[in-house]
């Protein structure tokens, strides 16, 4: 995916060091990964820097299932004991 990439400015292999994060982003969905690249290297083209990096790519937002993958789980809190008026 990255080789047909025609940024000029992009560096090489980027997407491959940033592997865990793109796949914990897209919930290692390919068409979710797709529109990841396919958006961050729009982006990159219309803001003119021409590269695709970890800040760009967080930016871009996906399908609402690839979000609630990438949200960490939320923690529960605990529910609130009931008093008893009478005891």
């Amino acid at each position: 995916m990255e080789q047909a990439l025609r940024l000029r400015h992009h560096t090489p292999h980027t997407l491959a060091r940033h592997a865990d994060y793109l796949h914990q982003r897209t919930g290692g969905v390919m068409g979710s990964l797709s529109h990841l690249i396919r958006e961050a290297a729009l982006t990159a083209l219309l803001d003119g820097s021409e590269k695709i990096t970890k800040k760009l790519l967080a930016g871009i937002q996906l399908d609402i299932r690839a979000e609630q993958q990438a949200r960490p789980p939320r923690k529960r809190l605990p529910r609130p004991r009931s008093h008893n008026a009478g005891s």
